[in-house]
């Protein structure tokens, strides 16, 4: 059998080591159908034409644009036989024409949002049933896209992450500044965030607090002590990582959380605020877990800091070690290589 690629990168993700494009530099794909035009420029603009364009694309075949990458699903569909199409980002790519586009040939699909995600969407759910296999980010949610398959089909691979890259500095002379870390905008709280940054504040006036996020979730911080960060390299985050005392994680759901495995494998300490009881990537003896409640973050993350002075706080050893070990790339794609070749 012979694998196809059916992915794209996010514009977010775009030049960076985050992202689950990256598992196409660990799998031997035979063939790469590049979805990249539902992200380009003119499928997203808001001139006359890119409306328009837009309105074709989701009435006639339920895509922003129109998918002319389908023409490359179905050339491969007429000219080989027994393929797997893996689409990597199932949530932007698989619809009711993909599918017929891929005639006969398997499809195996990586989702990436909760179930509840999809259960306004009907014709998602259906397009999900008629897959032959789905990979799952979190395992709290197997037995309900088991359920909705009718079939046990449904596995969980975690997301991979760039240890190459995202590791402890190697002479660890990186030192702390004690400052706190928060990254990333997906699902994030920044309405709890900022008011817990700002409670900090007024306990400390000198501690130092990073937010790395968009240009858009800057104005939700509104104390202009909090460093706010948009657009910064790889090296430079990397670095916030090392320099903290910790990274919190005010966040509703945090499967498949690119910051939570980056900060992990920098070696970071690790607290999370969430909604979301299941953990199925880092240990509970590993990070601090905490519901996402105002006064609680407060007293936890103040205990905390209170326990040393900034440049006492030290490298999490332990942690690095376990993501590293469990989530590199390669680890994730011998898995996934194991399961989409699966009878």
């Amino acid at each position: 059998m012979k694998l196809v690629y059916v992915g794209l990168v996010f514009p977010h993700h775009k030049g960076t080591h985050a992202g689950y494009n990256h598992i196409k530099d660990f799998l031997p794909y035979d063939y790469d159908v590049d979805c990249q035009m539902l992200y380009s420029k003119f499928a997203c603009s808001k001139s006359f034409f890119g409306n328009l364009m837009r309105r074709i694309g989701y009435k006639f075949f339920g895509y922003r644009i129109i998918p002319f990458f389908l023409l490359k699903v179905f050339f491969l569909s007429l000219t080989n036989k027994n393929l797997i199409f893996h689409v990597i980002y199932g949530e932007d790519i698989l619809t009711k024409w993909f599918l017929a586009c891929t005639l006969k040939h398997k499809v195996v699909c990586t989702l990436h949002q909760p179930f509840a995600w999809s259960e306004n969407n009907p014709s998602f759910r259906e397009c999900v049933k008629r897959t032959d296999k789905v990979i799952l980010m979190a395992s709290n949610e197997l037995e309900k896209f088991k359920c909705l398959k009718c079939d046990d089909n449904v596995t969980y691979i975690p997301h991979g992450i760039c240890s190459d890259f995202y590791h402890l500095p190697s002479d660890k002379k990186e030192e702390k500044n004690g400052s706190v870390l928060m990254v990333g905008d997906w699902l994030r709280d920044f309405d709890i965030a900022n008011k817990v940054f700002i409670r900090l504040l007024q306990n400390n006036p000198d501690q130092i607090i990073n937010v790395v996020c968009s240009k858009e979730n800057r104005k939700y911080f509104t104390d202009s002590r909090i460093n706010c960060f948009t657009g910064i390299t790889d090296e430079e985050l990397r670095t916030l990582y090392w320099k903290s005392a910790f990274l919190f994680l005010p966040v509703k759901r945090f499967t498949a959380n690119n910051a939570l495995l980056e900060s992990s494998a920098c070696g970071c300490n690790i607290m999370i605020a969430s909604e979301q009881i299941e953990n199925s990537y880092i240990p509970d003896q590993y990070i601090k877990m905490m519901p996402l409640d105002f006064n609680v973050c407060c007293q936890n993350l103040s205990e905390f800091l209170n326990e040393k002075k900034p440049s006492d706080f030290s490298f999490f050893d332990t942690i690095s070690e376990y993501v590293i070990s469990n989530y590199s790339w390669r680890k994730i794609s011998e898995k996934t290589i194991s399961y989409l070749r699966q009878k």
